[in-house]
């Protein structure tokens, strides 16, 4: 079995490992003057708070999390400068990123999407920054971390959700840190340690990339043709009220499709074609195995001491006792299928999106 995950273990990507401690961290000695933009995917372990790093040093600058929203905290005397509305769920990972523009305002993205918009504009240098270091000095992150980039310029939100999940290049202009931790890139401190993991969020490469880009760009040639909302009515009840919610009405098995048409339209194709690029944790799918043989998946409705109950499209569900659960596990991917565009014809996806456009 060792020989086995060793030559398995070569071909799986790999996380820097932190496991709580305050002197764990990587001494990078990373500098941020003028604009920047850090990203990173991270799968923090339960309690995530301002314990948890991705980049700082201690009493001072903190790109870190507090009640498991990413914030970037200034230091003592500037606070917070960006605090994301959305919070990370522990065990699941979720890439984060945060931008200073040029006039001094920050910005803060989860999964691609920008979440939230600084109150407080800031351009001085922050300095003597390594990775997963915090700086409350009684504790450390407790975590992984993977794909770390940092850019000398404020990357837009379409940038960055154009880019998340493909492996960088460190020729790509703007980007001046990037750490893949894929070798000896860097000087690890108190323990903390580079490991293989098999179960990592799926960064594209450059083919696989290409191949979601033509298939996104054959979508958007279908949005440029004229849309009737009236039309899409019919569709978006078949497809969309089965799991989703508006103004209340619907099966509430996804996320609320109200405001949609204050969403980018990028975005909101995106989130339909690929909805295993990024999705509300809250809607990851469940998987459960009985003792018996049987595994069910589905969304997760409710756990206690007597068992588990499992929710499907169209709303049926089934109660497990406890006693017959083998185990149950959240998977990285999202309750919505794949594939919900690709039995419509060019019209039809037109209408529809002119449906989900028109949602206050």
């Amino acid at each position: 079995m060792q020989n086995l995950w060793a030559q398995q273990a070569k071909s799986l990507p790999r996380a820097l490992r932190l496991d709580g401690s305050p002197d764990q961290y990587s001494a990078t000695n990373i500098s941020l003057p003028g604009d920047f933009t850090v990203e990173v995917w991270v799968r923090l372990a339960d309690g995530i708070s301002n314990a948890d790093g991705v980049l700082g040093r201690s009493g001072g600058a903190d790109f870190n999390f507090h009640d498991a929203r990413a914030r970037f905290y200034g230091g003592p005397q500037l606070g917070d400068l960006v605090i994301a509305k959305r919070r990370l769920v522990a065990g699941a990972w979720t890439h984060v990123a945060v931008s200073r523009d040029q006039d001094g305002l920050f910005c803060v993205f989860i999964d691609g999407e920008l979440d939230n918009i600084g109150a407080k504009n800031h351009i001085g240098v922050f300095s003597g920054l390594d990775i997963g270091r915090t700086s409350p000095p009684q504790t450390g992150t407790a975590g992984e971390l993977m794909e770390f980039r940092v850019w000398d310029y404020a990357r837009s939100e379409a940038e960055i959700r154009a880019s998340f999940r493909r492996r960088a290049s460190s020729a790509e202009p703007g980007l001046v840190a990037h750490f893949p931790f894929g070798g000896d890139e860097m000087s690890l401190a108190g323990g903390a340690y580079v490991a293989p993991i098999a179960s990592s969020p799926r960064i594209l490469d450059e083919s696989d990339a290409v191949r979601e880009e033509e298939k996104l760009n054959r979508f958007r040639a279908m949005l440029e043709k004229p849309g009737d909302a009236k039309r899409g009515e019919p569709l978006f009840r078949n497809l969309c009220l089965s799991c989703h919610t508006v103004a209340g009405e619907g099966a509430g098995v996804g996320p609320p499709l109200d405001g949609s048409s204050h969403r980018d339209l990028d975005s909101l194709l995106r989130a339909i074609a690929t909805p295993n690029a990024a999705f509300e944790p809250g809607y990851r799918t469940y998987r459960l195995e009985t003792h018996g043989g049987e595994m069910y998946e589905g969304y997760l409705v409710k756990q206690d001491e007597l068992g588990t109950t499992i929710g499907f499209m169209g709303g049926a569900q089934i109660f497990v006792e406890f006693t017959e659960i083998r185990r149950g596990r959240f998977l990285d991917r999202s309750f919505m299928l794949p594939g919900l565009l690709d039995t419509l014809d060019e019209q039809m996806v037109a209408d529809l999106f002119a449906k989900l456009s028109s949602l206050d």
